[in-house]
């Protein structure tokens, strides 16, 4: 069967493994609640690094970022690939949750008295602070805007990889992520595009 024939059943399969991907996520974020010793990739370096609330909209726009290779790539030839990247980094990133529970240190007592506090504190509450390695914010992120580029549209991917910097430096500032995270996030995320070419 042709690439241009998978297409179609990959772009219905993508939204499924989203849902999946949440499911999973969510789920091993509770059982790593539940774990005695969760790990720690806090460096001196992490400490070091100022709390800037407004990074917040930075980070969660990489819930639109991370997916943007599959809506703006959902025709293109290179599709295929796109899905089989997001699979890879899916099964890479269950398999960290679940093997390695690692516990990232935020900063939960936030007064919200300002809209990105606010944001991070409705954010914190639903999700426990686990699940931190590698950094899928910057994994997918990444991956993306190295999609794009690889599909040809190269200004827009280089505008996406300096969106896609300034969201792994947001994990950093809002104390969502350790600097260990969004370094294995990268990695990840390069290395999938790099076994894709």
């Amino acid at each position: 069967m042709s690439n241009s024939a998978i297409v179609p059943y990959l772009q219905i399969a993508y939204p499924i493994m989203v849902g999946i991907w949440v499911v999973a996520s969510l789920a091993l974020n509770e059982r790593a609640a539940r774990h005695p010793r969760p790990y720690s990739l806090k460096l001196p370096v992490d400490d070091r690094l100022p709390f800037i609330p407004v990074f917040v909209f930075f980070y969660f726009s990489a819930y639109l970022l991370g997916n943007a290779s599959y809506l703006l790539l959902f025709a293109h030839p290179i599709f295929p690939k796109v899905f089989s990247g997001y699979l890879a980094l899916f099964g890479v990133g269950v398999t960290c949750y679940f093997l390695f529970p690692c516990r990232v240190e935020r900063r939960e007592a936030l007064a919200p008295t300002t809209i990105p506090t606010q944001l991070l504190v409705a954010f914190q509450q639903k999700l426990k602070p686990y699940n931190s390695f590698p950094s899928m914010h910057v994994a997918f992120c990444l991956f993306s805007a190295l999609m794009i580029i690889m599909s040809g549209a190269i200004w827009l991917g280089i505008f996406c990889l300096g969106w896609a910097g300034l969201i792994a430096l947001s994990t950093l500032l809002t104390k969502q992520h350790h600097l260990l995270d969004v370094a294995a996030g990268a990695v990840l995320a390069t290395s999938v595009v790099l076994a894709l070419r």
